[in-house]
């Protein structure tokens, strides 16, 4: 049986739940021109998806030793986001980050209210059992004075290892992945096919 959209799911599903601590770089601009940064800077984000829940947590380095682990860092300001769709073929997840903590979101650091969006990329290195995260959000807020700074994040690279994960689920994700690429491109081309040989029989 061939791999289906609806198997890809399943198996993108394996690694819906993670916490990692990346590198970031954060920019900020004007409210109204979220588009044009005017600044630009370093952070360590604390990113955690627990279900349809993704939190984004500014972190304080407070150890140095045993390089990006958890444990060194301490979490400041917390971004939520809720579940909109997930882009298959691409490994993305989209979130929208909202202005309240949604009920049953992880509770850590001080929530930050905040309106934007949040894209998470996953890739699987073979045979290591590792699975990489990557990460790209913006927004926006309004502080009690009035509007705030737009701000963007871009985090690259982080690794998780997997190591529950059988080979043979892992070799079905690959192989289902690299047949919903193949289909998607081919189905312009079978479709002129198509119509040029319903076109020579009329």
């Amino acid at each position: 049986m061939r791999p289906t959209r609806r198997g890809v799911t399943r198996k993108l599903k394996l690694f819906s739940n993670f916490k990692v601590v990346m590198n970031s770089e954060l920019r900020t601009g004007k409210y109204d021109q979220p588009g044009h940064t005017t600044w630009r800077g370093h952070e360590y984000l604390i990113v955690e998806r627990h279900g349809d829940f993704l939190t984004i947590t500014e972190a304080e380095r407070i150890s140095s030793s045993g390089g990006n682990v958890l444990s060194n860092f301490k979490p400041i300001f917390t971004r939520h986001g809720l579940f909109l769709f997930h882009r298959v073929t691409e490994s993305e997840t989209v979130y929208l980050l909202v202005g309240e903590q949604p009920e049953g979101s992880p509770d850590v650091g001080s929530f930050f209210p905040t309106d934007g969006i949040a894209i998470i990329k996953e890739g699987l290195i073979l045979g290591g059992l590792h699975i990489t995260f990557s990460l790209e959000a913006a927004g926006r807020y309004e502080t009690s004075g009035g509007p705030g700074p737009s701000w963007q994040f871009y985090a690259l690279g982080s690794t998780l290892r997997i190591p529950r994960i059988p080979q043979k689920a892992i070799t079905s994700f690959a192989k289902a992945s690299q047949y919903v690429k193949k289909e998607t491109k081919a189905t312009p081309s079978q479709n002129r096919k198509g119509r040029r040989k319903r076109i020579t029989s009329q």
